[in-house]
């Protein structure tokens, strides 16, 4: 056994058993921690460490260092934490929640990754729910196969920190938060404020083992999802957040239908509706909504659910039990509801409403073997605020091994690789259908009706590159081609049966809408698909790609030459190259930048250092971006430049803030090992900023080397190199500049458009004209 300097802090209340055997688990630890803090939170009675059973091995005993903070009453979670942690008089601290259960080596296997890297503040490995007994506990384990990213990330759960305590003590810990939760969130921006970095590592195995009830477990997801939309730093507000849950329960739902357990779907079904209920009680809703606006969802649910008599009772028990009171039923306006119509159709079309009307509500209330607990009994959590928990086995069983076919609940979804090839809802994927006649994806289509062909352009997040490149590309091709775009949450079947081409501009946006699958399958003669990094198409995404080009599509698209080239031979469909292009009437150099080359040069401006610039996300596709390995290095290296970078995860940037941004910079800087465009490239040289990068995607075409910008090899030497080039010459800087935006006018979408008319073109064997 071995001691290390390391202080594990936990917080309890009414926890005692958890608590209890979180202690005894400690002492399997191969390297153990020096001290151990326990913050009793008011707990009744008061928390003491339960002596062994007699006849017990003395290992069971109270382990060494062990000594307990006791409150007189219930602080909080933060103020329990915050007094555990600062009770801390070690370098590092490992904060557990009481329900956390690790594997004997994950102290011995995490130590190292912080004292690899001293710019690292907190670190932790993915910690999702344990499976077990009761329908709330198997829903929760369902939820935590959704899976969380790793790597660099923006936010660290707060049920397990390996916190660097000099980091804690900089940013003045929890001090002066006084939300009633997400100490998390604040804890994790203000380090990064700080300039900390935050890890979750594919380490060793961590589960947090408490049991729920149905009701438990909705009311610690509906109290979370509530915390982070009235938290005063959440960057999405309640009602984009409602329709990204509403598309993820939509999925969800019918995952457990499919793998015949409507009971889970039945408790998502409550979930949804009680985080809605639960938005309008609070009022953290848009206030300009009509006052009616609960009793009018419902009105809603009682709708599609009146026939079933035994199904509307137990949902509005439940609701009832949740504190989400059912209100007057006033006749609900459908259109108003599209979203939560096209769920409930879902439903009832899978047979979730007869099968909770013929004994399913029983069924429910049977696998539900924990029964509701009201707060402050024993069993129940301060930790988020969440009731109906109860104790599980310190052993967790192995995930389901269907993790990978659930959707994902982020922005990096298509960054995880399946972990076996996945199977196309597509009867009939030969050549010839069944009546010898030829594939319909194999002929041109032909126009039926008067006016121009209808092309529906699917896009992912609201706000982000490729909503911007489908309002692009659709502004350009309007006429020839009626061109809508629909994003992910508001995509339905009317929409893809509408449409006479469909274009999905990476083929694993497919991912997120299996719920649509049996749409996909009937409309996949006029479905094409993309490819916009070579991430997509390689290691074990290929094969299934591939697959899916073949199955699933009458085209696919690449943004790059390169692209096509891995692409083309090996799938039976026809091959088009489009690349990104670049609106240089939004994207525009600063107006003091846009003088005339023959005007006098403008005064020197005071001494500062100049400013390389980098922005995307360090967690999605964050290996081949080489932030931290290649780009940092190469700019502290180069003398009198400092690094400025716009990451997604510390802020997400407007359009007109990132074009702002880009104006301020003296050069941008790509050193990614893969890429399609990129688009910052483009937007920024249309700003007027020399540009380094190396030669990824499209680069190789669009930079010529010492005119608009410098190709870089993967090195921070080469980099510091341009950049002290670049310093040294001002007049280079300013002639760089002018002819980047040169370039970009050249790479406007004006010009790159047309490569999607031609996709669009060949489809047809009668174009439309003009």
């Amino acid at each position: 056994m071995i001691r290390t300097d390391v202080t594990l802090a936990v917080c309890t209340y009414n926890d005692a058993r958890l608590t209890d055997g979180l202690l005894a688990h400690v002492r399997d630890w191969t390297v153990r921690p020096a001290r151990i803090v326990v913050v009793d939170d008011g707990s009744e009675p008061p928390y003491s460490f339960a002596p062994p059973p007699a006849g017990a091995s003395p290992d069971r005993a109270a382990p060494q260092g062990l000594e307990i903070l006791r409150n007189p009453r219930n602080t909080g979670i933060n103020a329990a934490r915050t007094r555990a942690v600062e009770a801390a008089d070690s370098p590092l601290v490992l904060s557990m929640d009481s329900d956390v259960r690790l594997a004997p080596d994950w102290l011995e296997r995490m130590l190292p990754v912080l004292e690899a890297d001293p710019g690292l503040g907190m670190a932790a490995t993915p910690c999702p729910q344990a499976d077990g007994p009761g329908l709330g506990t198997r829903y929760m384990h369902a939820n935590a196969l959704l899976g969380v990213p790793t790597g660099p990330v923006h936010v660290l759960d707060g049920c397990l920190w390996l916190l660097r305590k000099r980091a804690w003590d900089q940013v003045g810990g929890l001090h002066g938060h006084d939300h009633f939760s997400m100490d998390d969130h604040e804890l994790s921006r203000r380090l990064r404020g700080a300039g900390w970095r935050l890890l979750r590592a594919d380490g060793p195995e961590a589960r947090q083992v408490r049991l729920f009830s149905r009701l438990g477990a909705v009311r610690r997801l509906m109290h979370w999802q509530l915390a982070l939309a009235a938290w005063p730093h959440s960057r999405m507000r309640l009602p984009e957040r409602l329709r990204r849950v509403l598309r993820r329960a939509a999925a969800r739902v019918l995952f457990f239908l499919r793998k015949d357990d409507p009971a889970l779907a039945y408790v998502e079904l409550l979930h949804v509706a009680g985080l809605f209920l639960g938005a309008m009680r609070r009022g953290i809703e848009d206030p300009r909504l009509a006052a009616d606006t609960a009793g009018e969802f419902c009105g809603l649910l009682h709708a599609h659910l009146r026939e079933h008599p035994a199904a509307w009772n137990l949902l509005r028990a439940d609701l009832t039990a949740l504190g989400c009171d059912v209100p007057r039923l006033p006749r609900p306006n459908l259109r108003t509801w599209n979203r939560v119509t096209g769920l409930l159709l879902a439903l009832r079309r899978h047979g979730l409403h007869d099968w909770l009307q013929h004994g399913g509500a029983d069924a429910v209330r049977a696998q539900d073997a924990f029964g509701a607990m009201t707060p402050g009994a024993p069993g129940a959590s301060n930790a988020t605020g969440a009731t109906g928990a109860t104790i599980a086995p310190d052993a967790p069983q192995a995930p389901a091994s269907d993790a990978a076919h659930l959707p994902n609940a982020d922005f990096s979804f298509y960054d995880r690789e399946p972990t076996r090839p996945q199977r196309f809802p597509t009867p009939g994927l030969d050549a010839r259908d069944a009546n010898g006649e030829t594939d319909a994806r194999r002929a041109p289509l032909v126009r039926t009706e008067a006016g121009p062909p209808r092309v529906l352009v699917v896009a992912d997040i609201p706000g982000w590159a490729l909503e911007r490149k489908a309002d692009n590309i659709c502004a350009r091709l309007q006429g020839p081609y009626h061109m809508t775009t629909v994003l992910h949450p508001e995509l339905t079947a009317a929409h893809l049966d509408g449409a006479d081409l469909i274009l999905l501009f990476f083929w694993e946006q497919w991912r997120t809408l299996r719920h649509l699958d049996a749409a996909f399958a009937r409309n996949r003669h006029k479905l094409l698909a993309g490819v916009t990094v070579d991430m997509e198409i390689s290691g074990a995404r290929r094969d299934t790609g591939l697959a899916f080009f073949d199955a699933m599509c009458r085209a696919v698209f690449c943004v790059n030459g390169q692209l096509v080239a891995a692409v083309r031979g090996h799938v039976s469909v026809p091959v088009f190259t489009t690349p990104n292009g670049v609106d240089t009437r939004f994207f525009t150099p600063a107006p003091e930048d846009a003088a005339a080359p023959d005007q006098a040069p403008r005064p020197l401006p005071p001494v500062r250092s100049l400013r390389a610039g980098w922005s995307g996300s360090l967690t999605n596709h964050g290996p081949v971006r080489r932030v931290a390995e290649i780009l940092k290095p190469g700019v502290a290296l180069a003398n009198g430049w400092e690094l400025d970078l716009a990451a997604r995860e510390n802020r997400w940037r407007t359009m007109a803030e990132m074009r702002d941004w880009y104006r301020t910079l003296d050069a941008y800087v790509c050193v990614s090992a893969a890429e399609g465009a990129p688009n910052p490239n483009l937007e920024a040289s249309a700003c007027s900023v020399p540009l380094l990068s190396t030669p990824v995607g499209d680069m190789p075409a669009f930079v010529r080397h010492g005119v608009n910008g410098f190709l870089v090899d993967p090195d921070p030497r080469d980099v510091a190199a341009r950049l002290e080039r670049l310093g040294a010459d001002r007049e280079l800087r300013r002639a760089m500049g002018r002819a980047a935006r040169k370039r970009a006018e050249e790479w406007d979408w004006d010009v790159k458009a047309r490569a999607y008319r031609a996709l669009l073109d060949a489809q047809f064997a009668d174009p439309p004209r003009g």
